[in-house]
């Protein structure tokens, strides 16, 4: 059986930490949400993408440099912005990462910005995020 989603209605939730940052996605909150990508940094530089199985080296940083991975979600949410697969963003991160996204999105990704919470959720599983976050999120 296929289910079809309306973009118009999706809500990405982003849930991070320094070193990897989840994507989800939810028509309906309380319904099992869809892993959109899953970015995780490894030793190297790389970062893996566990949904394709990729890794994808970025030359342009040393793997030290911090908010490295901010800056790579903030790319890749203006890109997928931009191709209309989501209409709400939130935002789950420690303070500093938080604050970072925040400082670091366009106009656009702004307006569709619905929430943000100052929580280190990264460790969660996709039901416990829902259980944690469903009294928070918008409708």
């Amino acid at each position: 059986m296929t289910v079809h989603v309306d973009k118009a209605t999706l809500t990405w939730v982003v849930v991070g930490d320094d070193t990897r940052a989840r994507i989800f996605s939810f028509g309906d909150k309380l319904h099992p949400w869809v892993l959109v990508h899953d970015f995780s940094m490894n030793g190297k530089g790389e970062f893996h993408d566990a949904v394709s199985g990729k890794s994808e080296p970025r030359h342009h940083e040393p793997p030290t440099t911090p908010h490295r991975l901010g800056h790579e979600l903030v790319h890749y949410l203006h890109l997928r912005q931009e191709a209309h697969d989501f209409v709400k963003l939130v935002f789950v991160a420690p303070p500093h990462l938080l604050g970072f996204l925040r400082g670091h999105v366009s106009r656009p990704l702004e307006q569709a910005l619905v929430m943000s919470l100052a929580k280190e959720y990264s460790h969660l599983d996709e039901p416990q995020l829902r259980e944690q976050l469903a009294h928070a999120l918008p409708a």
